[in-house]
């Protein structure tokens, strides 16, 4: 299992998304339904709503647009994909290869999206169906996820690596000038100076591996 992060060029609601410097969308759902109909249901923040329906009723990737639910500064939208928007979505290669959309986020500079893939077969051939229908990707981060009990991404930490870690930023250990001591933050974690810093080391070593190192050998692959 790895999980990416990514940018998209891609024309889907670009024409309403650059209508505002301000605007931010959020992915609810899409959905394919059996009819043929493209769904995409997404919440969108903006500090003027009108000149951004306004961009929404005319952007050429989506019709019939319409208001599900309002709170605060932001609003849920439902439209449907055009023929146009239909011919750059990736929704449906994603659904085929059986890739997970966590976060995605929509924005003038383009859409940002955290995803989860089987595998690096499968993100490859993802990333070569894009290609297929003119969208760009543009891959920020890319690792070989392991997941804790709650489902959240941990670099293949062992659980004291992680305390570790965690402990040491919470208490300014990674700050300039350090805000605690090794000495000080062996002691919160009830082990010696030695058993912290190697814990230190390895995790740090685990986290650069299953990230930066990942992401430069799949670039340089």
């Amino acid at each position: 299992m790895i999980f990416v992060e990514v940018q998209l060029d891609t024309p889907v609601l670009q024409a309403a998304l650059t209508a505002r410097t301000d605007v931010v969308v959020t992915v609810e759902e899409k959905r394919a339904l059996p009819s043929g109909v493209v769904r995409f249901l997404f919440w969108a923040c903006t500090e003027d709503f009108d000149t951004f329906e306004t961009a929404l009723a005319d952007d050429p990737t989506v019709k019939a647009p319409s208001v599900l639910h309002e709170v605060e500064d932001k609003r849920l939208y439902r439209v449907e994909l055009t023929e146009e928007g239909k011919a750059t979505t990736v929704h449906q290669a994603y659904v085929e290869l059986d890739a997970v959309l966590l976060e995605g986020k929509g924005t003038r500079d383009g859409w940002f999206l955290q995803m989860r893939f089987p595998d690096h077969a499968t993100f490859k051939e993802f990333r070569q169906r894009c290609d297929e229908v003119g969208v760009e990707v543009d891959l920020y981060t890319i690792y070989n996820q392991t997941e804790s009990s709650s489902g959240d991404p941990i670099y293949d930490l062992t659980e004291c690596q992680q305390d570790a870690l965690v402990a040491a930023y919470d208490m300014g250990y990674f700050e300039i000038p350090r805000n605690t001591s090794l000495a000080d933050l062996a002691s919160e974690l009830g082990v010696s100076s030695q058993a912290t810093s190697e814990r230190l080391r390895r995790g740090t070593e685990r986290l650069v591996r299953h990230s930066l190192a990942e992401q430069a050998s799949h670039r340089s692959g």
